[in-house]
């Protein structure tokens, strides 16, 4: 983890005190880490020199006499709203997520059928030999990695006068940079149709990195088991994986929900949102985090509960997991105001 998703990561849990009391304790971990970097610390390093951030931000708080006093009226509305969340997963399962986008080619690239945002859609073809990784950034569009058949590696962009795009493929990289100056906050929701999106289509057999943020918009990617690590960042949108494999995956959201449906980390797995529901389907990992606040967590782990050393906490509302050492391998669970209910499976 860097020094800024190390500081927003603080900042999420630190919400609680007042603004300048955050701010305050935020730059003095910065003005640490940017010392030890200037030393001849590596940025990572430095950063792992403070552990866990939730267990740093507990150990902050409960040193913090000027933590905000608690709406309890809206806590009492939170956890009824989570009681009918799990039922209604009880009853529903977990969506399938996933679409596959229909194009259709024209003389100027391609067209995305239902969208009303005068986008045209051209396409970029990458290298065809090794690629080490793929870099999308992005802002304001949807995001969504497929695999097919090919070779090769291939980006189907929507592109309008408000967009520019630098593209790079050198080194055994492959960079999509896209800027938005269109001055519109559009938002997106992972099922809408219209949303403009950004398409990776990848050889099946990929094994390289992803690294992916955008903004508003949603994450997707589905059907490939040998990538090495994704990390996958966005805001006011969700993020969702399917039948996934990597040796380590990060997943990090705000105000929108994190769904992951059979995905399996071999090393690590992390998924960090806020006021929004992590859902999981049949997920495994030997280290497993997963944080939000202000709603619940629920879903299966493959595997015995036996084997996790068990980190579970929540506020004002109830776990099904119980703190316990002894596993060899690592869950950690934590949320505010609302229900954990993960479930184990063989």
């Amino acid at each position: 983890m860097n020094k800024e998703k190390f500081l927003a990561a603080l900042r999420r849990r630190l919400k609680v005190l007042p603004a300048d009391e955050a701010e305050r304790i935020l730059a003095y971990y910065r003005e640490m880490i940017e010392d030890k970097v200037e030393s001849g610390w590596a940025e990572e390093d430095a950063v792992r020199e403070y552990g866990n951030v939730s267990a740093l931000a507990r150990k902050i708080l409960a040193e913090n006499p000027n933590r905000r006093p608690r709406n309890v009226g809206k806590i009492v509305a939170i956890v009824l709203a989570s009681v009918c969340a799990v039922a209604l997963c009880v009853t529903i399962g977990l969506a399938e997520v996933l679409k596959t986008t229909t194009w259709t080619r024209t003389a100027t690239g391609f067209n995305h059928p239902g969208d009303t945002a005068n986008y045209t859609y051209k396409t970029y073809d990458a290298l065809d030999g090794s690629v080490d990784l793929i870099r999308v950034s992005a802002e304001k569009k949807a995001v969504v990695f497929q695999p097919w058949e090919k070779s090769g590696i291939e980006v189907r962009y929507p592109t309008n006068s408000y967009q520019q795009y630098d593209f790079s493929s050198s080194g055994g990289t492959v960079s999509v940079v896209n800027r938005d100056s269109s001055g519109k906050n559009l938002k997106w929701a992972w099922d809408d149709s219209e949303a403009p999106a950004i398409t990776v289509m990848l050889p099946k057999d990929y094994s390289g990195s992803i690294e992916v943020d955008t903004t508003n918009s949603f994450i997707k990617a589905s059907d490939f088991n040998k990538v090495k690590n994704m990390e996958c960042t966005t805001s006011n949108s969700a993020i969702s994986v399917n039948d996934f494999t990597a040796q380590s995956l990060s997943f990090q959201t705000q105000n929108a929900a994190i769904n992951l449906r059979n995905v399996s980390a071999l090393e690590k797995m992390e998924a960090h949102t806020q006021n929004a529901q992590i859902g999981l389907e049949k997920i495994s990992a030997p280290d497993i985090t997963l944080e939000t606040e202000n709603a619940l967590i629920t879903g299966t782990i493959l595997g015995k509960e036996d084997e996790y050393t068990i980190s579970a906490q929540t506020t004002n509302a109830i776990s099904n997991l119980k703190n316990r050492g002894g596993g060899s391998k690592r869950l950690s669970v934590e949320t505010t105001n609302a229900i954990i209910s993960v479930r184990f499976e063989n």
